[in-house]
């Protein structure tokens, strides 16, 4: 892997408890940061949640590494969030491979 190879801008994303108006806890996302990233997209399918049909495409997002993040984290591309599924840490703490998945829902 070299650097070079990040060639692709994305979002980082953490959850976030904030309170409504009426001091109810609710979710919120909040951005955390960008990172550089190399895109590969591994597969795609369908599956059935509840009585709809969904789409789901499973990529991989390789970026330097980052102590901090963890899989309760997003990732924002091209207006989409991914969900992080694991983290594969490369080559004594230098790259993270995100496995991530998106759902058309």
């Amino acid at each position: 892997m070299k650097i070079g190879d990040l060639d692709t801008r994305i979002e980082l994303w953490t959850h976030t408890i904030a309170q409504d108006s009426f001091g109810q806890p609710i979710e919120t996302r909040s951005k955390h940061g960008k990172a550089w990233a190399k895109r590969f997209d591994r597969n795609a399918g369908e599956v059935v949640i509840g009585d709809r049909v969904v789409s789901v495409v499973k990529t991989e997002f390789t970026i330097r590494y980052k102590g901090d993040l963890d899989e309760t984290w997003e990732i924002k591309h091209d207006g989409k969030y991914f969900r992080i599924d694991g983290i594969l840490v490369l080559g004594r703490n230098r790259f993270m491979k995100l496995m991530c998945s998106r759902r058309d829902d």
